[in-house]
């Protein structure tokens, strides 16, 4: 379910104090977003890769990020290799897979590395801001709901109940021992 259905009409979106990571490796894709979803009052950073967004997060800490749009195929490391790690950091961390693939095949990957949702480029501007607050951890301010987010919910009914990897909080060793191997392969 949407959070809140009069936030959702055109003339009524806004994403004021949303903080926003995109990423993707396209130069294009990044301004477009970040021309978007600034319009809309949201906070967005920007990174090229999935090692980017995770140096990123680590950056801000857990919790700062209400979402994350991630492009699947990306240089260095695949949005699906970054949304399991950035998962074992931040486990209630929301991402949105944002791809040129709309095939069931693919959509079905982004769901078994933990992405919520999905959205097929090229997408409207309406779209995207509606997927952002379906899935945001918290409601943008001035909003009705500002004062009580609930927890993103999956786009689909198959998509809640289908199991994912496990979100467990993984020891920073870990997430460091495999950042520091990203991208070392030909």
């Amino acid at each position: 379910t949407l959070p809140c259905a009069s936030a959702l009409h055109t003339d009524n979106i806004h994403l004021h104090g949303l903080r926003i990571l995109a990423a993707d490796d396209v130069d294009i894709n990044r301004d477009i977003l970040l021309g978007l979803l600034s319009q809309q009052g949201a906070e967005v950073h920007c990174v090229e890769d999935g090692k980017q967004a995770l140096n990123k997060v680590k950056e801000h800490g857990s919790g700062f990020y209400d979402i994350v749009l991630m492009d699947v195929q990306m240089p260095v490391m695949t949005g699906l290799q970054a949304t399991e790690l950035l998962h074992m950091r931040d486990a209630s961390l929301p991402i949105v897979a944002l791809t040129a693939h709309a095939l069931p095949e693919e959509r079905q990957r982004c769901v078994d590395a933990g992405m919520l949702d999905h959205l097929s480029k090229p997408f409207e501007r309406d779209d995207l801001a509606r997927m952002v607050l379906r899935h945001s951890r918290r409601a943008p301010l001035g909003s009705p709901l500002s004062s009580h987010s609930p927890a993103p919910q999956p786009a689909t009914p198959e998509l809640a109940t289908r199991p994912g990897p496990a979100r467990t909080q993984a020891s920073a060793p870990t997430i460091e021992a495999t950042l520091s191997h990203a991208g070392d392969h030909p």
